[in-house]
């Protein structure tokens, strides 16, 4: 966890150091279970889970492939893949059919693919 322990002026200082090292010829892999401490530093996502690897893909095709939405708790989400409760609203992903790119909400797209694997390879094959 290269942010554990470091409080907010330091995260910052980390991130920048990062932002400063990335180029187009440099990979930089950062396994981190504190994803919002990176999460805007991101363009692909690799999630292993007991030594199998469950989603390779970039930001740009999650965001193409899935859409995060947010509601009223107790509101139906139509065709939700994973819908988890958090302080009165309801969060979900769904798959995007080209309606609009959102955000990607990193622990919910990990939640996501841990609780329905099989949903989340199909949509990416």
């Amino acid at each position: 966890e290269p942010t554990n322990g470091l409080d907010i002026p330091s995260k910052s200082h980390f991130r920048k150091a990062v932002s400063q090292s990335m180029t187009d010829e440099r990979t930089i892999i950062v396994s981190t279970h504190q994803v919002r401490d990176v999460e805007n530093l991101l363009d692909r996502v690799l999630v292993i889970d007991d030594s199998k690897i469950l989603l390779n893909e970039t930001i740009g095709r999650i965001t193409e492939k899935l859409s995060f939405v947010q509601s009223m708790a107790g509101q139906p989400v139509e065709n939700a893949i994973y819908k988890q409760s958090l302080m009165g609203f309801d969060l979900a992903v769904v798959e995007n059919h080209g309606d609009a790119e959102t955000q990607v909400n990193m622990e919910l797209l990990f939640n996501a693919v841990l609780a329905e694997r099989q949903k989340i390879a199909e949509i990416f094959r």
